[in-house]
């Protein structure tokens, strides 16, 4: 059987209390030094596109991206499991169990989501006064993202106008 990575609870938990506890409204400039006070490294850099960083979270060594929106971070995405490569079923259940699991943990720490969105991959967001944390369990993997209130506010109108 094949074995796919993912964080154990601690790790979330922690990963969690970091992200929640960033004040957000960074620029470009300034992500090599919110990547150290996480304790990341930073290992690729794409001037106007993003930053990669290793997040010790050992799996694989880019599990965070900084996606940059002009001289702005957009958004931080955060691999929360390995990549299973290909939608079987059991990479599947995987994806599902470990969604699941990143919720409860999350839930523990933050309270239930403020909302649930449950078409094509599951998501949970909490949000607070500035930013918007999101667990998504995607096709291949479940991701964790954090942005400002007013990027999910824009991506929420263009999910509206697709459906």
């Amino acid at each position: 059987m094949t074995r796919w990575r993912t964080l154990d609870q601690q790790t979330v938990r922690d990963l969690l209390t970091r992200l929640r506890g960033l004040d957000w409204g960074w620029t470009a400039a300034e992500v090599p030094d919110v990547a150290r006070r996480l304790g990341w490294t930073i290992i690729a850099d794409l001037p106007g596109a993003g930053a990669a960083a290793d997040a010790g979270l050992g799996l694989g060594g880019q599990e965070a991206t900084f996606v940059y929106r002009g001289d702005d971070v957009d958004r931080l995405k955060i691999d929360a499991t390995g990549n299973t490569g290909a939608e079987t079923p059991q990479a599947q259940a995987f994806v599902h169990d470990a969604f699941a699991d990143l919720v409860a943990t999350a839930t523990d720490l933050y309270g239930p989501p403020d909302r649930t969105v449950h078409d094509g991959y599951p998501r949970a967001l909490w949000q607070d006064d500035r930013t918007t944390l999101t667990i998504t369990g995607g096709g291949v993997a479940v991701l964790v993202t954090l942005k400002p209130n007013e990027r999910q506010q824009y991506w929420d109108r263009v999910e509206a106008t697709q459906a």
